[in-house]
């Protein structure tokens, strides 16, 4: 039940004599209603799958992982490469004078030195910060540590990828240990979090640990060495035998059940029918009647959010203002209107026509759009020292575009769910019964 049925059936009943209650016994744990189907289904990852890394384990992926978590994103992302390392430079610097400083005081204090008071305000520590301080450890700065990741949903910043300076970046090195393998692997980012709906997206490069705004698990094609050179399957062998004996067809194979599982999580009826099981446990995957149907549908979403950079354009209405010079440039926060399909890039410039059915391609608990608006803001501090500028030097119209091209892919996605079939089977696989739920 939703909240709003909750509260209407409370008020049908005026009084709380009128409820029948039913007595449970201690350490009794309530279940949702779709919990015993939920549980049916394939799971995408499992805790004992992950544990045993075993290409025979009974899951979808033998491994998953959180994104990165820096707890520190104000220092260690930029959209800007040289003003993150410049940024990162003087941060090292600071650390590392850190580390010198408590060595010497370690030596002429003979009692254990209290880490907490021992610190200054000056940099970010964190409890893996303040152990590589009392370990000695000294930072460093290597070219191969910038490197892209996908911060939010059609948002991707520059990172200083470190395990010493990351807080935690468990097990990200395995998708994408070089920039090199950025091109060879791709990654299901999935958010599932109580304080918002599902969602996901898939990425090629590193991804931040709440790519859709909250925590949420990634789910990647292949592992790979930490140098690059080498990668295996993370679609486990067990689930590529249950797909071809599901539907009698050998030639399904790991990668088109990656495409198969993209397409599904988009499903609206799967979405719905699931919505509190999959803000609380790893997604698992029913069986559509075409597996083929929609495996394409989903080679071709992945083709369109990886590629949305690329794609063309929607040709919006450029309102500029008369009297004042053309800029695309993003000044301070870009304002956006539903009602009028409106975005306002700056005072010279506003995007108008943008299609009302653009802003129903939602990531959580903003539309697409919506997330561009929100991650692309300019910001300076109180002493007027710039804290983010989006802004690209080498190409100044590229947010705009990127409106455009997100508009675009709204719609496109959109299209391709539409395409989707009406019926998912939500029966145990192979289970010699079929009884479809229709839309």
């Amino acid at each position: 039940w939703t909240r709003i049925q909750k509260l209407a059936w409370l008020v049908e009943r005026k009084d709380i004599s009128s409820i029948e209650w039913q007595v449970l016994p201690p350490k009794t744990w309530l279940e949702l209603e779709t919990s015993s189907e939920f549980n049916e289904m394939l799971p995408l990852g499992t805790k004992e799958a992950k544990k045993l890394d075993d290409p025979n384990a009974q899951a979808v992926f033998r491994s998953y992982t959180v994104g990165v978590l820096t707890a520190r994103d104000e220092v260690a992302y930029d959209f800007n490469q040289a003003t993150l390392a410049a940024r990162m430079e003087q941060f090292v610097d600071k650390y590392n004078a850190e580390v010198d400083r408590y060595g010497r005081a370690k030596e002429k204090q003979k009692k254990k030195i209290d880490i907490d008071k021992f610190v200054t305000d000056e940099l970010k520590w964190t409890h893996n910060l303040k152990t590589a301080l009392q370990q000695q450890h000294s930072a460093t700065i290597r070219p191969e540590n910038y490197r892209r990741s996908l911060y939010r949903p059609f948002c991707k910043k520059w990172l200083f990828f470190d395990r010493m300076l990351n807080e935690r970046i468990y097990r990200t090195p395995e998708l994408f240990p070089t920039g090199a393998t950025e091109a060879q692997n791709m990654v299901i980012c999935c958010t599932s979090h109580t304080q918002m709906p599902f969602s996901c997206m898939v990425t090629n490069c590193l991804p931040n640990e709440a790519v859709g705004g909250r925590n949420g698990q990634c789910f990647g094609l292949y592992h790979f060495s930490l140098d690059g050179l080498q990668h295996s399957d993370n679609i486990t062998d067990w689930s590529l035998t249950e797909f071809r004996d599901h539907y009698s067809d050998c030639k399904i194979t790991k990668v088109t059940i990656f495409q198969y599982v993209y397409a599904i999580l988009h499903h609206p009826l799967f979405r719905e029918r699931f919505a509190q099981n999959l803000q609380k446990d790893i997604p698992r995957i029913p069986m559509a009647r075409d597996f083929w149907q929609c495996a394409v549908i989903g080679e071709k979403l992945i083709g369109l959010h990886l590629g949305y950079e690329n794609v063309k354009e929607f040709g919006l209405e450029w309102l500029e203002k008369p009297k004042e010079p053309l800029s695309y440039r993003v000044t301070g926060r870009m304002r956006l209107n539903e009602g009028p399909g409106t975005i306002e890039v700056n005072s010279s410039l506003t995007l108008a026509k943008i299609p009302r059915e653009a802003f129903d391609y939602v990531l959580g608990t903003r539309s697409a759009l919506g997330w561009i608006v929100d991650q692309y803001r300019y910001e300076e501090d109180e002493q007027g020292n710039v804290t983010a500028d989006p802004n690209d030097p080498k190409n100044e119209q590229y947010i705009v575009q990127l409106i455009e091209r997100v508009t675009t892919v709204s719609l496109e996605t959109l299209d391709l769910i539409g395409q989707l079939p009406d019926e998912l089977i939500f029966d145990p696989p192979n289970a010699g019964r079929r009884t479809p739920l229709s839309l």
